[in-house]
């Protein structure tokens, strides 16, 4: 039988299509290009207020983005010193979060020793080196802890330390289909984004993960995505005088998938990659900027409010996975509220009373549908542990008080602080997909200038661009295996 939630999303899907095949845009198959010269004269203005300023952050984004490789890049031209020092203070307040007093006022010392000797040279190997440690010592204090490669933290972190986020992203990637290919994991790592109808209505999906974002949050994520990132191209090219063409959204069907500002490639052509570079890290940085503002206002602003005026009430159920222990027993919807007679109000008394259970043992779910006796399987990523085969959320309830005298002010809080989390989610993770070192995504042209800059002969560079696009795609295919199950399965076959 196929999924409703599927099929609805196939019609918007294709209905859109037909519609946007009536319109002026420029259709490529299912392809939209929308363009305009509309808001340049902003761009102007804005890139006018300072351009030292934002030649400055275009090379920290490109120091960001690439990490070690990124300085090296950059420190042929300006001392990395400066953004050394701004990444290294990151450092110490996540080593400071993570291990307390002693050792951030230590390595506080270490980086202002080092920023004064980095400031005093202009070797570049010098540069990589420094940023390749203060990045990597990031990336281990937030590295996530893979149940069964933690092994692997430190070196991932090294090799983020010296080639930056892309390293990050293709960890990600090789772990998630160590999972599927050796753990027989069911959940895919990447999935496309789809309309679709859920439990709040119309909105978007990613089929697999059992993530649904409704329409109007689903929409100002979009919009918090795709304009910061493509009005940051614009304003770093206006401030190397580079003329732009044209401005526009690209959708796929209805679907907004990217934005793009449009420069003159030729005089793009003429100016030095530097400047093209900058050009290049501006969108993936400030979408970074973006989220990590959205994740910053969630925790501190919106999550007390939210524990003001609400409460948890259970677990509910937002997919069943087949060929699991939950499949044809719970459903979507169902709230589960007790497990083997332990209350379940929130994530952490959930984990709490599947912590001690094995596989092969049986559990009794007290749910808003009835009591049901599972017995669990080996979980796909960690085969000492129990799995019942269902995703879930946290059920809020407003509390009493706020259901009548300030029910516009709770409407308002509960509206806001998913949509936070859904800026926060969208923005970093398609900045991170953005700088895969692949055209046509921006670190791709990234990666091209770096080899352009280093010299590297052009039968070396296609040779190298062809190995790193097919590790790159056999990873990707790999993450969308299980969405091709998932799809057998939904049509019986």
């Amino acid at each position: 039988m196929i999924d409703p939630y599927l099929l609805a999303g196939l019609v918007i899907f294709f209905g859109g299509v037909l519609l946007l095949s009536r319109t002026k845009a420029k259709r490529y198959f299912v392809l939209f290009m929308f363009e305009t010269r509309h808001g340049f004269k902003f761009v102007d203005k804005f890139a006018r207020l300072s351009p030292p300023l934002w030649k400055f952050l275009g090379d920290f984004a490109t120091v960001v983005s690439f990490g070690g490789f990124g300085a090296y890049y950059v420190s042929r031209y300006r001392n990395t010193w400066q953004i050394t020092g701004l990444l290294g203070l990151g450092c110490i307040f996540l080593t400071y979060l993570n291990f307390g007093l002693i050792p951030s006022v230590t390595g506080l010392l270490v980086l202002v020793a080092g920023v004064i000797l980095l400031k005093r040279t202009e070797k570049p190997a010098v540069h990589l080196l420094a940023t390749t440690i203060v990045m990597g010592i990031m990336m281990f204090n937030i590295y996530p802890n893979f149940s069964n490669i933690e092994f692997l933290r430190p070196y991932i972190s090294i090799l983020v330390g010296i080639f930056g986020i892309p390293a990050f992203l293709i960890s990600l990637l090789f772990s998630h289909a160590f999972r599927i290919i050796v753990e027989q994991s069911q959940i895919p790592g990447v999935s496309p984004l789809l309309p679709g109808i859920g439990e709040e209505g119309f909105g978007f999906f990613f089929p697999g993960t059992g993530i649904f974002i409704p329409f109007w949050q689903a929409l100002i994520a979009i919009i918090a995505l795709l304009v910061p990132h493509e009005f940051a191209h614009g304003v770093l090219t206006r401030c190397h005088d580079i003329k732009l063409k044209s401005a526009g959204i690209l959708t796929a069907g209805p679907i907004p998938i990217g934005a793009f500002v449009e420069p003159d490639q030729k005089e793009m052509e003429k100016h030095e990659g530097r400047e093209r570079m900058r050009i290049y890290a501006a969108g993936s940085f400030t979408n970074l900027i973006f989220s990590s503002i959205a994740l910053f206002l969630l925790v501190s602003v919106m999550a007390p409010m939210m524990d003001t005026i609400t409460e948890p009430t259970g677990m509910v159920i937002t997919n069943v996975i087949n060929d699991t222990p939950a499949h044809g027993v719970l459903e979507r919807g169902f709230v589960i509220n007790e497990i083997n007679g332990m209350r379940t109000l929130d994530i952490e008394s959930f984990h709490s009373a599947l912590s001690d259970i094995k596989p092969g043992q049986t559990i009794s779910l007290l749910t808003t549908n009835g009591t049901f006796d599972l017995t669990l399987a080996e979980h796909p990523e960690n085969s000492s542990r129990g799995y019942i085969g269902i995703d879930l959320q946290e059920k809020f309830e407003i509390r009493d008080e706020f259901k009548n005298e300030y029910k516009m002010q709770a409407d308002v809080i509960l509206f806001l602080t998913p949509t936070l989390f859904w800026v926060f989610f969208l923005s970093f993770n398609i900045a991170l997909v953005n700088l895969l070192p692949i055209i046509p995504f921006d670190g791709g042209k990234m990666f091209e200038e770096y080899m352009r800059e280093f010299g590297v002969s052009k039968k070396r560079k296609d040779l190298l661009l062809k190995v790193v696009i097919a590790i790159i795609l056999a990873l990707l295919l790999v993450n969308a295996s299980p969405l091709l199950y998932l799809l057998l399965n939904m049509i019986g076959a």
